[in-house]
This record gives C-alpha cells, sequence and structure tokens, in this order.
C-alpha cells in the first residue's frame, strides 16, 4: 500500500526509450492502435523496495502462415508482453 505523499516521476533516458522502440518493434506494437492509442500501456508498482514501471501490450498471435490465429469461438488468440523499464 502506498502513503498519501506517494510521488510518482518518470522520464525516458535515450537508452530506455530505445529499449522501449525496439521491444514495441519485436513485438508489432508500433503500428496505429485508435484514436486513442492503446498499443501499450505502463503499470507502477510501488513496493517497499522502490516503485518497478513496465511497459505493458496485447500482442496477436500469428499462426505459421504470419496470420492471425484465433480460439475455438473465433476470437483472435492474443498474449501480453511485457518491459521492465525501471526496477529499485
Amino acid at each position: 500500500m502506498v502513503t498519501r505523499n506517494f510521488n510518482l516521476e518518470f522520464s525516458f533516458t535515450d537508452e530506455t526509450y530505445a529499449k522501449y522502440v525496439a521491444w514495441c518493434k519485436e513485438n508489432h506494437l508500433d503500428g496505429y492502435h485508435g484514436a486513442i492509442g492503446g498499443s501499450t500501456s505502463f503499470v507502477i508498482t510501488p513496493t517497499s523496495i522502490g516503485t518497478f514501471i513496465d511497459a505493458v501490450g496485447t500482442k496477436v498471435i500469428m499462426d505459421e502462415n504470419g496470420e492471425p490465429s484465433y480460439d475455438e469461438n473465433g476470437k483472435i488468440k492474443t498474449k501480453e508482453v511485457r518491459l521492465t523499464l525501471e526496477e529499485p
């Protein structure tokens, strides 16, 4: 649990931003994803040892032909991918 005075400030360093951009491209999260974005979000986890910040995205699972895979109900299969950006 955080205290009422919990304060967070995060800004990318050149190195961290390059890592984030490469991760987005590797996971095909670098295209247009609607009016409000949505290809990635950020998870902030405050702990007693410090704050963890992760980028999280939803990646479409592709079949052997490079096409989206579907489940038995016809929904596109996805998986969550995560990149740790900052940790204590």
